[in-house]
């Protein structure tokens, strides 16, 4: 081996080292365009009271409240970082089917504590899929029907808990759900069977709660439910409303001399009342 050849593999190899261990050097790997767009998908579906800051821009990797692994899938969501507080007169929850686009996703709190509300309707079958999911909070809601027995498949999961709902039905205690106590269940008068005291009626009905749990989680991915339905509805409303009122007072001649003689009268008492505080 001549000296030429040696200085430049001991370059390479220096090279090299610096390319593995220098920060600098690495290539970070951004959110994945699938990954941005379900994430997007939640925004729209809260109509941004979640991720209100994030834009169409593939960073979603760099909010503090979301993490990725090293391929850009995101692993985890901190529900309780980003959310912001409705007016109590507006209900806008993300729609939980939308979770599963997330394969990677290993932990998941949607409990009412961190996103200030109280999520309806039932617990998506769909959940099945994240096969990575170690801990899942579904607590302090609203949700009803059963704890699909499909999510025993979840042998990943070491935390769950689903208290203080209105699920009904038997629990399914099988696999990782077997380790879970009653803690995990508290709060659902209809649920019945291990490890709750309470044990349960016949067949409890479960094939037909199974179908309408399926239909369910079909409408809640209706195209009407976009907020383009929503924003268009309300604009047609008050156009409806705005026609409605000026139409009859262009057709009918005499109601729009008694609306205008009205409004004249108004304005001229008011001209009364504020010339006598000069």
């Amino acid at each position: 081996m001549d000296a030429s050849f040696a200085n430049k593999a001991m370059i390479f190899l220096i090279w090299l080292m610096a390319l593995t261990f220098c920060p600098s050097a690495r290539v970070e790997a951004g959110c994945s365009e699938e990954q941005n767009r379900a994430l997007l998908e939640i925004r729209n579906s809260t109509h941004g009271l979640l991720f209100a800051d994030l834009d169409g821009s593939r960073d979603c990797c760099s909010k503090s409240n979301i993490l990725c692994d090293d391929d850009g899938k995101v692993i985890r969501i901190f529900m309780q970082d980003d959310y912001v507080k409705p007016p109590s007169i507006f209900k806008w929850y993300p729609n939980m089917t939308l979770f599963t686009l997330f394969n990677e996703l290993d932990f998941l709190d949607l409990s009412s504590m961190n996103i200030g509300g109280e999520l309806q309707g039932s617990i998506p079958i769909s959940f099945q899929n994240l096969r990575s999911m170690e801990s899942l909070d579904l607590s302090h809601n609203k949700l009803r029907g059963r704890i699909p027995s499909e999510l025993v498949g979840l042998t990943s999961l070491s935390v769950f808990s689903v208290a203080y709902n209105n699920l009904s039905g038997r629990i399914p205690f099988e696999c990782q759900f077997s380790t879970f106590t009653s803690q995990c269940y508290e709060g659902n008068s209809e649920l019945c069977g291990d490890p709750l005291s309470r044990n349960c009626s016949t067949a409890n009905q479960l094939e037909p709660e199974h179908k309408e749990q399926q239909k369910d989680e079909k409408e809640g991915n209706r195209m009407i439910d976009h907020p383009f339905f929503f924003y268009a509805f309300v604009t047609m409303s008050y156009a409806l409303g705005f026609w409605t009122f000026f139409g009859i007072l262009i057709i009918k001649k005499n109601w729009r001399h008694k609306y205008f003689k009205a409004v004249d009268g108004y304005i001229e008492s008011l001209f009364e009342l504020l010339s006598k505080y000069r």
